[in-house]
């Protein structure tokens, strides 16, 4: 999730792909309040006795008529 207020991005899909102790990894699609281009995100992070002391972000724009893997 995002901290913030009304104004903050909202994400559906998301996904745990892999974790383990030391790594994380995490896809989500991202809208923005300001109508912008929704992206794919895709985390990277890492982890030390159970927190997480690192992430790394890439992200995707997406067309405006993508739709999520299963959704009709």
């Amino acid at each position: 999730g995002f901290a913030g207020g009304e104004g903050r991005p909202k994400s559906e899909g998301n996904r745990t792909l892999f974790e383990n102790a030391e790594v994380g990894v995490a896809h989500s699609i991202v809208h923005f309040a300001n109508g912008s281009t929704s992206e794919a995100v895709l985390s990277f992070m890492r982890f030390k006795d159970g927190q997480i002391i690192s992430m790394e972000t890439g992200a995707t724009p997406l067309s405006d008529d993508y739709k999520l893997v299963g959704q009709d």
